[in-house]
């Protein structure tokens, strides 16, 4: 998460936070108070944002009457909920009775980045995986997901969503690239170019 500034009770607030898989930090100063302060957490929840701004009001002294965690609530469950809306929006729209363009060994073999480096896709008996080679955690299942495009996700990144993996074809009827797709605030996927190499 990018550093942050704003203006609370007309003094200014400086912070930043992060985070990975299983915890989640935050460092927030007020320089005029001489004032910081740091939230730890073990879980991946927002718990230490309404924590941090009544931490705020009762060590600035406001008299005004806020409840962080009900603000704090009604905001993430809309997030949540824009969602499942978009998941369900994604289900309705897809071509589910399509097949892949090629047979299944066409999709197969090595695909190189070379900001990256090799992802291997492959059959593990019945089951067609990726494999990104150089991080052991971004190995998951793909499942056919409509026309070109396989839904992926990587069970041991929790806090990635499903994403989705389109197979690129040539006028040649060859695929030639892979394309990566995962909305996260964290890794760009779509920043990465696969080529098939073999």
């Amino acid at each position: 998460m990018a550093g942050l500034c704003s203006i609370i009770r007309e003094k200014k607030i400086l912070g930043h936070g992060g985070g990975y898989d299983g915890f989640i930090s935050n460092t927030t100063f007020v320089p005029e108070e001489k004032l910081g302060m740091v939230f730890l957490t073990n879980k991946n929840s927002s718990l230490y944002y309404p924590l941090k701004y009544k931490t705020l009001d009762v060590l600035l002294g406001t008299d005004e009457e806020t409840d962080w965690s009900a603000d704090f609530l009604s905001m993430m469950s809309g997030r949540e909920g824009q969602k499942e809306e978009a998941r369900a929006k994604a289900e309705e729209a897809r071509a589910k009775d399509s097949k892949p363009t090629l047979p299944v060994e066409a999709y197969l073999g090595t695909y190189n980045c070379k900001m990256y480096g090799d992802a291997k896709v492959y059959m593990d008996g019945d089951q067609m995986m990726l494999d990104m080679e150089p991080t052991d955690i971004f190995l998951g299942e793909l499942n056919h997901w409509q026309y070109n495009t396989w839904q992926i996700e990587f069970k041991q990144v929790p806090s990635l969503p499903p994403g989705l993996v389109n197979f690129v074809i040539d006028d040649q009827g060859k695929v030639v690239e892979m394309q990566i797709d995962i909305p996260n605030p964290d890794f760009y996927f779509t920043e990465l170019e696969f080529i098939k190499v073999k």
